[in-house]
């Protein structure tokens, strides 16, 4: 998909597993860096997670506002639905209809570096340096105020080297 499709995308539904950005973070898969703000889940999603639905990898310098819908507290997490791992850092989410971080039936429940926030925190200036002081250099978190982008919600610049290969 396009950059303009992520932005459009407003729900996202499955009779599995659900999330964010992935359905499953296997133990070799890294998200960083991202951010979901969308509704998540239908009734028949068995596990649904703001940023992952079953999560076994990494996960850090990222945020949530997902919406999770049709939840309980067993099949879902505002960070991931299911939780096998210790490397969840620096996540910022927000809670809905009483969703804690990640589900009950996680094995690992994420540290303190992750931290619950409001979604008027989330729109500011100060949520969007708090971003870029646990991200390095390749990630840049930028401040909508007032504009249609993103719902107000900080997005990022990426960057990347560009190699040309013989």
């Amino acid at each position: 998909r396009g950059l303009g499709d992520v932005y459009k995308r407003q729900f996202v539904n499955g009779t599995d597993v659900c999330g964010g950005i992935t359905g499953i973070n296997n133990e070799e898969g890294s998200i960083y860096g991202c951010a979901s703000n969308i509704t998540i889940g239908n009734s028949s999603s068995k596990l649904k997670g703001g940023l992952v639905g079953k999560n076994f990898g990494s996960i850090a310098s990222s945020y949530t506002s997902a919406k999770i819908s049709n939840a309980t507290e067993e099949n879902a997490g505002s960070i991931a639905g299911l939780n096998a791992s210790e490397n969840v850092k620096n996540v910022f989410y927000y809670t809905t209809n009483n969703i804690k971080a990640v589900g009950s039936n996680s094995t690992v429940i994420p540290d303190d570096t992750n931290k619950n926030k409001l979604k008027s925190e989330m729109l500011t200036k100060e949520f969007v340096d708090e971003l870029n002081s646990v991200t390095d250099d390749s990630v840049e978190w930028i401040y909508n105020a007032n504009t249609k982008l993103n719902n107000n919600y900080p997005t990022i610049t990426v960057s990347y080297t560009h190699l040309t290969l013989p």
